[in-house]
């Protein structure tokens, strides 16, 4: 069992490594400050899903602000959606190949628009 020191220099050094945490804790304020309406979002983006919806297309495998990271039903690949916190909506879908290439993902219709 970790005690509270080791939990904390856990953190401390997870940050520490984590090079992109400056720009994603940018983008997160940035997102949360004006968050978005689902029409809007739908506007800027062809799928849209709020957490009932993600649930039926995808199985969260772990997330870091500013994104959750996915396996979609009934699909090996793993993707990634962003998301706003209030009101949570996922938005922008994608893959990456083997070479770290973003590509969309396709998801199941089970959980409603493709």
């Amino acid at each position: 069992m970790m005690n509270y020191n080791t939990t904390k220099a856990y953190a401390q050094l997870a940050a520490e490594s984590d090079e992109t945490e400056p720009f994603r804790r940018r983008l997160v304020a940035s997102i949360n400050a004006n968050p978005a309406r689902r029409d809007a979002l739908a506007a800027a983006h062809a799928r849209i899903r709020d957490t009932p919806q993600r649930s039926k297309d995808s199985d969260v495998l772990g997330f870091l602000a500013l994104f959750v990271i996915v396996r979609p039903t009934g699909d090996e690949r793993k993707g990634s959606w962003d998301f706003q916190h209030q009101q949570r909506f996922y938005f922008s879908l994608s893959a990456n190949d083997q070479y770290g290439h973003a590509e969309p993902l396709t998801l199941s219709t089970r959980g409603g628009e493709g």
